[in-house]
Formats: C-alpha cells, structure tokens, sequence
C-alpha cells in the first residue's frame, strides 16, 4: 500500500507550483516584451525577420493567456493578465 503525503505536504506542493508557474509567466511575458522591443528596433533591416519575430511575440502571448488560467490565486492571475494585455495593446499599435 502508498503511503500518502499529508495533506499539509499536498497544500504545500500546490503553493510551490503555483510560484514557480506565476513565475515562469513574469519572465516568460518579459522575454516576449523584449523580443518586441528587438523587432521594433531592427523593423528597418528585414521586413521578413520582422514579421517571423513577431509572430513569436504573438505565439508567446497566446501560451501567456492560456497558461495564466490555471494560476489559482485571482490576484496574482490578475497580475500576469495585465501584462499580457498591454503586450496585446503594443502588438496593435506596432500594426497600425
């Protein structure tokens, strides 16, 4: 027979994964805003690198948003949600 961890070690991993994936999305979204950045500044060299970049920016914000779902704690969802959209918001203006 397993022998179960208890409760309080369950609770414990929980809150561990949760920080780790809170995390993991604060750097992964600041990687996206920096290859943004990055594609802005060499937008003048390679129209097709540009787009090639961007379009990873924009795969990047789709795994954000999906992956910010299973973040338990509203606030710190709320958090990463923010950052996403004015990721969202750079993306749009960047196409006008």
């Amino acid at each position: 027979m397993a022998i179960r961890p208890a409760d309080d070690s369950l609770d414990a991993l929980r809150e561990r994964s949760q920080g780790l994936l809170v995390d993991f999305l604060r750097v992964d979204l600041e990687l996206a805003f920096t290859m943004f950045r990055t594609a802005q500044i060499e937008q003048g060299d390679s129209q097709e690198h540009y787009q090639l970049a961007i379009g990873k920016v924009r795969d990047a914000l789709s795994m954000i948003r999906s992956l910010t779902r299973l973040i338990e704690n509203p606030i710190r969802a709320r958090e990463i949600h923010i950052g996403a959209n004015e990721l969202h918001e750079a993306l749009k203006a960047s196409s006008n």
